[in-house]
């Protein structure tokens, strides 16, 4: 977002973001995310591209703030608290990036390279932030192998997200809460996350 260009509290600022959020998703379920265009955007939602571009600088970070405020919902319908705090709070997590993926798949969105890497970025550096919070706490003790929480955060969400993105492509899924016990375990038992 540009700096000092709007104020994000103003509510007419919130209500233009959200029209523009949904305007996005709306043209991905007709065409792909690299044919669509500021212009295609800003036509759809009836507001002219220097509004666009007052709120972002381009379609990507539209697109990572859809992505951002769409996964945070599912995660704090889960976990109500939107704070791990023991390895336990790790499934209601697992589940909402299945979740996430799942409703992305409808819209094919595997095919379309650049979204994918989009997607894969935005979504791996929530869940190194939402677990980065959890280990900073833990950090004073000492971590396996000498890791810093920042590294098993990061290591954790990308076991995370690869096993959740592995699932999406599979044509006979197991259940959402089955795979994520399963990653929860995994994750616990070589990474030791809560288990200091």
């Amino acid at each position: 977002m540009p700096v000092g260009q709007v104020n994000a509290n103003d509510p007419r600022v919130k209500r233009t973001r959200q029209l523009l959020q949904q305007t996005l998703l709306d043209l991905m379920r007709e065409k792909s995310f690299t044919a669509i265009t500021v212009q295609d955007l800003a036509e759809r939602s009836t507001l002219n591209r220097a509004t666009f571009y007052a709120h972002f600088d381009n379609k990507e970070a539209l697109l990572d703030e859809t992505i951002r405020i769409s996964f945070l919902q599912m995660v704090e319908r889960r976990l109500p608290t939107g704070h791990v705090s023991s390895s336990a709070d790790l499934e209601p997590i697992i589940v909402a990036v299945c979740e996430f993926l799942k409703q992305l798949n409808g819209k094919c969105w595997q095919q379309q390279r650049r979204f994918g890497v989009l997607v894969e970025r935005e979504m791996k550096a929530l869940l190194t932030g939402i677990l980065r919070v959890w280990l900073a706490e833990l950090e004073a003790q000492p971590m396996r192998d000498g890791a810093s929480a920042d590294l098993t955060a990061t290591m954790a969400s990308w076991a995370i997200y690869g096993a959740a993105l592995h699932w999406s492509y599979q044509d006979v899924r197991q259940p959402e809460e089955e795979l994520a016990r399963a990653v929860q375990t995994v994750i616990a038992r070589v990474v030791m996350l809560g288990e200091r």
